[in-house]
């Protein structure tokens, strides 16, 4: 099943198609983009780290450290 589903994404998905759909960068990059969904009416986000384990909780403490305080200011 899983071989099919990434046959399927390298078939279907593009690196623009990600590339549109993802958020990453600097901080200040990141809650542009973040706005920016926020402004199209998008309400809810989904955080994954696609990174190895080895970064992943280093991934997770950026974002709650450098980007979710700013949203959260800003939902206030």
């Amino acid at each position: 099943m899983i071989t099919q589903i990434i046959k399927y994404a390298q078939e279907h998905v593009s690196f623009e198609m990600i590339e549109q759909r993802s958020i990453w960068g600097s901080p200040a990059s990141c809650i542009e983009k973040l706005e920016k969904w926020i402004k199209s009416d998008v309400n809810y986000f989904v955080i994954v780290a696609f990174v190895s384990e080895k970064y992943r909780e280093a991934q997770y403490k950026f974002w709650d450290n450098q980007i979710l305080p700013y949203m959260r200011e800003q939902s206030t």
